[in-house]
């Protein structure tokens, strides 16, 4: 699994996308389910379940959190926001929950590195690395653009109460 914030383009916002998931080659978008145990299935637990932990009850934290993007090997979730701060606390926790680094594109980090800033969260940065045994051929097309350094990984992640 390679998840990663990143603004895909289009009309679309900036969105937590984990791609290359296992397990996921007879996945369905018309009928969406997927098995309890798969991966697609944990991201979208994580995803949901944060955004309700993270939120003022009754309230989840993010009102406009949207499942835009699935397809066999990908599942995204596309923030309706503008408040980065919370999306980088958002993306950080469902990387925890899933044990997973968190990429960024690097058409956000600017934003990411002063949302970051402006919440107390540190973290170091290098450039990421390509997934060399794909669950997903797919993946390829993710995998030339983290060669080509589109993509750092966050490391040492140091979160205060928010």
């Amino acid at each position: 699994m390679f998840l990663s914030m990143e603004l895909p383009g289009g009309d679309k916002g900036v969105s937590l996308m984990a791609n290359d998931l296992a397990d996921d080659e007879r996945f369905d978008p018309t009928c969406g389910y997927a098995t309890a145990s798969s991966e697609r299935n944990r991201v979208d637990c994580a995803v949901q379940g944060v955004n309700r932990a993270i939120g003022k009850p009754p309230q989840k934290a993010f009102f406009g959190l949207f499942n835009q993007f699935r397809w066999p090997g990908t599942t995204g979730w596309e923030y309706w926001s503008d408040n980065y701060q919370l999306m980088l606390k958002h993306a950080l926790l469902v990387a925890a929950e899933l044990t997973v680094p968190l990429h960024v594109k690097m058409n956000v980090i600017d934003a990411v590195l002063a949302a970051a800033a402006a919440s107390g969260i540190t973290f170091e940065y290098d450039f990421a690395s390509s997934v060399q045994t794909l669950n997903n051929p797919d993946f390829a097309y993710v995998n030339r653009q983290i060669e080509q350094g589109e993509y750092v990984v966050l490391t040492n992640v140091v979160m205060r109460q928010l």
